[in-house]
Parts: C-alpha cells; sequence; structure tokens
C-alpha cells in the first residue's frame, strides 16, 4: 500500500481481495468449524440457486493492485480473528 500512492491516482473503488475465488457455502463451512470448536452449534442450509453475481467478470480481482497490496490473513484467519473480537 505504501506504493500504491505513488502510482497515479486510482479512479475505480478498491476492493481487497486475495484474488481467490470462494462461494458463500465455502465461508460458512469455515465460520461452522471455527464455532464448533467454541462448543457453538451452526447449521448450513444452502440456496438451490447459484450465485451469478460473483462470478461475474465485473468483479475479477484488479491484478494490478495485486501488485500493491497483499493479504496478511488467509480467509479463514480473518473470519478467526472477527469471530474472537466479538466474543
Amino acid at each position: 500500500m505504501k506504493k500504491f500512492n505513488q502510482k497515479k491516482r486510482y479512479k475505480k473503488p478498491v476492493d481487497l481481495t486475495t484474488g481467490k475465488y470462494t462461494t458463500i457455502l465455502n465461508v460458512a463451512k469455515i465460520k461452522k468449524k471455527i464455532l464448533s470448536e467454541k462448543k457453538i452449534n451452526v447449521s448450513i442450509k444452502p440456496s438451490k440457486s447459484s450465485d451469478t453475481v460473483q462470478k461475474d467478470k465485473r468483479n475479477l480481482p484488479d491484478r494490478f493492485f495485486l501488485r500493491f497490496w497483499k493479504p496478511k490473513y488467509s480467509l479463514e484467519q480473518g473470519i478467526v480473528e472477527i469471530i474472537k473480537y466479538y466474543i
């Protein structure tokens, strides 16, 4: 991010991403695993419909931006940190 400010003004909104696609169902499974370790029972009810918004080409990660920013945490580590904060 320090180098990012040296480049021309970025005109698009900046969405932080690892550049790796994951499903909402996968995020739910990660949360369930973490919460079950804390003795909190969570049930997952997957939708029958498919998500077309995330798979839209306009939502692909910007490779230019990924040259200047790398995530500090994996998705699972980030979810763990959020859960720890709220518990």
